[in-house]
């Protein structure tokens, strides 16, 4: 026998039990009127017991967070953060599992007779739409709702285009109806309410035109503050449109003249600022691409020039910031290496000792700027050699140090060891 005959043989004994039960219990109740109600009771949970079973039910937490509201709340009170939302344990039979969406349901908090303070408030969910689902579980059961009293302050309005008009119009000037509107809310929220911006899209407008546009409080982040109202919230702003002149931006050039002076090099040029901002006709601009600043000399500089340059334009271009400019020369020295080979000196030889060297010499390798290098005097590199470290031996290894000037690399010196032989000083009687 297959599983499908066997429920439908077990379905139909059932309901052959059933049927076979309520006709006796229907002969009774005609005999017994007091048991009308109780068979009323069982016929229900007998209902309630086959349809369960035909249609299960099923909990689990359902798939979507509900948004929290608030009722209730007192006058001259308001909502100061935001209540978030909750998850819900819920329990359905499967078709109804299928249906349900977060509009079933209505999560609120009740904050009547709460005063102005920081309080947590239990969650109340109701099902909405649809029946057969039971609230198992709300998480979390309860949440913070800060309660502040409603204040009100006056702050200017501000119009703020968004795009920009086409090539050769300009917008002229953007006039709001009023100058400054009402805002009501929290007390924390309102503070931080700085102007109530409307934003006015300009893109492509070649002709004056008057909008009503939202009002939006924002603060001095620019972010837009929630939870406040505006009165009136809308306003109408009159926006003027001119044609206006070409305008286009172009960088500003210098010429050297010269050179610097034998061992320096020119490291850079910084003009500032570098570029400048010209109107005129499309006819006047089309082929300007520069302004020249004119040349700065070198004439064997060694150090960083620095002057102002006025640039020339051609008649019927207006450079709007001006054509001048700051511009900085960097001169550096050219790097180089040298050898050089230096007779080394004892030091730290013990008293009444002499420490000779020989005929041993040391060469070092310098890095640094070529003027420096090239200027180099003898004495201005020295080698010292530590004979400290022999310990009253007569002769062995001492270590090499080389001492250079300022702003010059020991690259490398050989050797780093030299032998040195300590004789004791000739007394008077030697003598």
């Amino acid at each position: 026998m297959s599983d499908s005959r066997l429920g439908r043989n077990t379905a139909g004994s059932t309901l052959d039990v059933i049927i076979a039960l309520w006709g006796r219990a229907f002969t009774t109740v005609r005999r017994t009127p007091r048991l009308l109600a109780l068979s009323v009771v069982l016929g229900i949970a007998l209902w309630v017991f086959v349809t369960e079973d035909e249609d299960p039910s099923v909990a689990g937490v359902f798939p979507s967070q509900i948004p929290v509201t608030f009722v209730n709340v007192g006058q001259d009170l308001a909502v100061a953060n935001n209540l978030g939302s909750v998850d819900l344990r819920i329990e359905a039979s499967e078709e109804r599992w299928e249906g349900l969406t977060a509009a079933n349901f209505e999560a609120t908090v009740n904050l009547a007779g709460l005063t102005a303070r920081e309080q947590s408030v239990p969650v109340r969910v109701d099902v909405t739409g649809t029946r057969g689902v039971r609230i198992l579980a709300v998480e979390p059961p309860a949440i913070t709702v800060n309660l502040e009293q409603v204040v009100s302050r006056i702050i200017p309005v501000e119009v703020r285009p968004l795009g920009a008009p086409p090539s050769g119009f300009e917008i002229v000037q953007t006039v709001p109806e009023r100058v400054t509107v009402e805002i009501l809310g929290p007390e924390s929220l309102v503070e931080l309410a700085e102007r109530a911006v409307a934003e006015i899209n300009v893109t492509g407008i070649t002709v004056g035109f008057q909008q009503v546009a939202e009002l939006v409080p924002r603060g001095a982040s620019e972010g837009r503050i929630r939870g406040l109202s505006v009165h009136p919230s809308t306003v109408s702003v009159t926006v003027e449109v001119q044609k206006s002149t070409v305008s286009k931006t172009v960088p500003f050039t210098v010429d050297l003249l010269g050179e610097p002076a034998t061992g320096y090099r020119v490291a850079g040029v910084t003009v500032t600022p570098s570029v400048a901002r010209i109107e005129g006709t499309l006819e006047v601009l089309q082929d300007m691409e520069q302004i020249r600043l004119g040349f700065v000399r070198l004439d064997g500089a060694d150090r960083d020039i620095s002057v102002s340059l006025v640039g020339s334009v051609r008649p019927g271009v207006a450079a709007t910031d001006g054509a001048g400019a700051r511009v900085v020369v960097t001169i550096e020295p050219v790097l180089g290496s040298t050898v050089l080979t230096v007779v080394p000196e004892p030091d730290g030889v013990p008293d009444g000792m002499v420490a000779d060297l020989g005929d041993q010499v040391v060469t070092v390798v310098l890095e640094g700027p070529l003027p420096l290098l090239n200027g180099l005097e003898p004495g201005d590199v020295r080698v010292e050699v530590d004979v400290s470290a022999l310990d009253g031996e007569e002769s062995g290894a001492a270590e090499v140090v080389v001492v250079a000037p300022g702003n010059i690399t020991i690259r490398e010196w050989r050797p780093a060891l030299l032998s040195v032989t300590l004789t004791p000083l000739p007394t008077g009687d030697e003598g």
